[in-house]
């Protein structure tokens, strides 16, 4: 009886997985580019969160100041107590480029432990733009980004999530990330095309200054307030439309983790940071992706002991592989990515454990930001 409904259960899951990501790919066949472009109409304010990113905020910080967006745009970094070379470097430029101005929390009581959405919080009061772009101070941004990116605010939309790359290296690890955050970056956009946003990325993004702060309120500087919170918040509150830049020219880059123990980290944050989430359809979603993981990984394991049982895991893998590659194909297709055969078929070896645990151990173990623990 119980290897008969964990097959049912397993079965019921894998449909679930199929239907999902079905969904995902009929939304990335409904992206549009804008239906008329503003002709660069409106002023906008940049906002980036540094701590301690003396190693790229100079290339950062200098692509941004060099967009080709003709009404202007202010650059504000909010400098997050950062102990090394950071505000030092943002000085010596700020005294050539005027347009560049540095807001500094000058220590971690004022900051609290909110991390990156107090940085990003205090960036946005800071703006004098209606329009605020965001990024990274890691990531390196293309000339056509913010024209690109506004062009996608057409009036009633209040927020445009972008594609984020990860550039790879001769390291393996590095080829794996670049797959995975592809494949959330093709979720995201599929699910933003379904009208049904559960995720982003906050290194590329654009949205209304009134609207952050009619969907934050007075939550804004809270640690879980996060790029995700902000996106479904504007959704459920219908404070406008949130679009995806489905285009190259908006295409924000990363360097890839090199390391297997850089890599472990990070997923680690961004798993930790996925728990908050404003509707229970969304939080049900997440769930019944999860559950199929695991239902996989307890067949795999109890094969060992009911061999009945490894044909149902071979056909729901076999299921999972295919409507994994066909998704991320059309993801690389629409942002003229690519997806490696050889790097796919080794990370789906690992993937299925992978997720399990991550997606545990993000929600169990304390979320660290650049040294400091935040709030969750």
């Amino acid at each position: 009886m119980f290897i008969t409904l964990l097959i049912a259960a397993l079965v019921a899951s894998t449909l679930y997985y199929v239907f999902f990501f079905v969904r995902v790919q009929i939304g990335l066949k409904r992206l549009r580019p804008p239906v008329q472009s503003p002709g660069d109409a409106s002023f906008v304010s940049v906002v980036v969160a540094a701590r301690n990113e003396e190693s790229t905020i100079a290339g950062c910080v200098g692509r941004i100041l060099n967009q080709q967006y003709n009404p202007g745009l202010e650059l504000i970094v909010v400098n997050d107590n950062s102990s090394d070379a950071t505000e030092s470097i943002l000085r010596k430029i700020a005294d050539e480029r005027p347009n560049l101005r540095i807001v500094t929390l000058a220590n971690d009581r004022e900051a609290g432990s909110g991390g990156k959405p107090v940085a990003i919080s205090a960036g946005v009061d800071a703006a004098r733009g209606d329009i605020v772009a965001t990024t990274d101070a890691d990531c390196v941004v293309p000339p056509t980004w913010v024209r690109t990116m506004v062009n996608y605010l057409e009036p009633g939309v209040a927020l445009v999530s972008g594609p984020v790359r990860e550039e790879t290296d001769e390291a393996f690890i590095s080829r794996i990330g670049h797959l995975e955050l592809l494949g959330l970056i093709t979720t995201a956009a599929g699910l933003i095309g379904a009208n049904h946003p559960i995720i982003c990325n906050g290194a590329n993004l654009a949205y209304r200054k009134s609207a952050f702060l009619a969907a934050l309120g007075d939550t804004r500087n809270q640690g879980w307030c996060d790029d995700d919170t902000l996106m479904q918040r504007i959704h459920v509150k219908r404070l406008g439309k949130i679009v995806f830049a489905a285009s190259p020219d908006a295409v924000v880059t990363t360097s890839s983790k090199s390391s297997i123990t850089g890599f472990w980290k990070q997923r680690l944050r961004w798993s930790a940071m996925g728990g908050h989430h404003e509707q229970s359809t969304t939080l049900i979603s997440v769930v019944g992706l999860y559950v199929f993981f695991v239902l996989l990984l307890a067949v795999l394991v109890l094969s060992l002991s009911f061999p009945e049982l490894c044909i149902w895991f071979v056909l729901s893998l076999a299921v999972k592989i295919v409507v994994d590659y066909t998704t991320l194909a059309a993801g690389a297709r629409l942002l003229l990515d690519f997806v490696s055969i050889p790097v796919f078929l080794v990370a789906q070896l690992f993937h299925v454990p992978y997720i399990v645990v991550t997606a545990a151990l993000g929600q169990l173990a304390p979320l660290n930001w650049k040294g400091r623990r935040l709030n969750s």
